[in-house]
């Protein structure tokens, strides 16, 4: 029993190859998504694939604040 019927094999060895290739093409994607591509680590920030982070920390503010 033919898996598409009315198409050759050479037709469906193309679709599964195409089908192969998009699935590879969506994974390396994901991938980058998720992970990114390098991390550069500086004293006072990083660079995260192309984007530079950096975090800020407020050890203390002060309870009140007045005018001046």
């Amino acid at each position: 029993m033919p898996i598409f019927p009315g198409k050759n094999k050479n037709t469906v060895d193309e679709l599964v190859d195409q089908s192969r290739s998009n699935y590879i093409k969506a994974v390396a994607s994901l991938r980058d998504i998720i992970s990114p591509s390098g991390l550069v680590v500086n004293t006072t920030s990083l660079k995260l694939g192309g984007t530079f982070v950096r975090t800020l920390f407020i050890l203390t503010y002060p309870r009140y604040l007045s005018p001046g």
